[in-house]
């Protein structure tokens, strides 16, 4: 796996997929971003998948016909953008479809295309191909523990819980306005095209 992270395909691939989430969710880009160094800070033996890559985690489907049931990812981050890029050879306008069934919608998902979704909070899945076609998948997202784990100071909840109950107590009361806080990394169109206009 090492050896095909190093590729140039995928690594254009993974940089693509960072620069569109700071393009299109400037906020939370900027919490991942700052995230995956208090990661490098607390663990600077751990690798990132790739360099100037936001997301902690990649998942790549090997097909040759990749297709997802209806799910949520619910360990992803739930504030946060899933980035998965289409990959293969299949006709998308018979096969290989975004559906979004929450709200309703099937998205033509062409080969070389990517998409930023908020996984944990939204149902999804894909339309198979037709026979004599392959899809691929490549994916980078965050999982939720990550988060909290940095924001226990590098302990898993249950332990703070069970040798601090001071920095328990306090987990507790800044989750409580969590939502809040979270719901305001979301850019609205107007926010999007407030930064993308020239002037």
């Amino acid at each position: 796996m090492a050896k095909l992270l190093q590729k140039p395909c995928f690594r254009r691939i993974a940089h693509y997929q960072s620069a569109t989430y700071a393009a299109f969710s400037p906020t939370n880009y900027r919490y991942y971003f700052d995230g995956m160094k208090r990661l490098s800070a607390a663990l600077p033996e751990l690798e990132p998948n790739f360099p100037n890559s936001v997301f902690a985690c990649l998942t790549i489907n090997f097909g040759p016909k990749t297709r997802t049931h209806i799910h949520t990812d619910s360990k992803n981050t739930p504030h946060g953008m899933c980035a998965i890029t289409s990959c293969g050879k299949f006709n998308y306008k018979l096969g290989g479809h975004l559906v979004l069934w929450d709200l309703n919608l099937v998205i033509e998902f062409p080969p070389g295309c990517t998409i930023l979704i908020p996984s944990a909070l939204l149902l999804h899945s894909n339309i198979g191909i037709q026979p004599n076609e392959t899809r691929y998948s490549i994916t980078q997202y965050t999982a939720g523990g990550i988060w909290r784990w940095l924001d226990g100071g590098g302990r898993a909840e249950e332990k703070i819980r069970l040798s601090d109950p001071v920095e328990f107590k306090r987990v507790q009361e800044r989750k409580a306005g969590r939502r809040e806080e979270v719901l305001k990394m979301f850019a609205t169109l107007d926010e999007i095209a407030a930064l993308t206009v020239t002037k």
